[in-house]
């Protein structure tokens, strides 16, 4: 207020005056609900743009595998994947992979061979997906990008298991 003057703000709790508070309240809530739905949805569309980018990809990846091994407290490994498409997770992609190779059935913990046997069991579905023509309908196809937890000795591994598939590069 101009020249010190007082200013009261009342806030209505009775009658039309609180309805139109409420009103108020409830469109300001679903406008912050949209913008921030909108910004998910944006986020998600710019993320394999943005991998592209920092991995200095000529081609924006649409469906992108990421795996990893782990040994668990009773012994057994495992090993893991999980599938995004357009950015977004796609959960009927994620897959568990029981680990059998004999380096592991001895007892001792070997990435390595984790690696090569999880990676061969997802060529030879990949083909036998291609064989039968329902690859891209089941979800079989090979990716355009897969990402492997590790090193440079894993990244051999999982190429090692692909078969030395064709078009398989590193970076970083």
């Amino acid at each position: 207020a101009a020249g010190g003057a007082r200013v009261r703000v009342e806030t209505p709790r009775l009658g039309h005056g609180e309805r139109i508070l409420g009103m108020l309240r409830e469109n300001a809530e679903e406008y912050l609900r949209l913008l921030a739905l909108e910004e998910a949805a944006s986020a998600e569309s710019e993320g394999p743009k943005e991998l592209a980018r920092v991995m200095g990809l000529d081609v924006v990846p649409d469906r992108i595998e990421g795996y990893d091994i782990a040994t668990l407290s009773g012994g057994e490994t495992v090993g893991a994947r999980v599938r995004f498409v357009g950015g977004k997770p796609e959960k009927e992609g994620y897959r568990r992979y029981r680990v059998r190779s004999p380096e592991i059935a001895l007892g001792r913990p070997d990435d390595y061979a984790a690696l090569r046997e999880v990676f061969a069991h997802r060529a030879r579905a990949a083909r036998e997906g291609e064989e039968t023509q329902m690859c891209r309908r089941a979800g079989d196809a090979m990716p355009d990008l897969i990402l492997v937890d590790g090193g440079r000795g894993q990244l051999a591994a999982a190429i090692l298991g692909l078969g030395g598939a064709a078009g398989a590069s590193r970076c970083g």
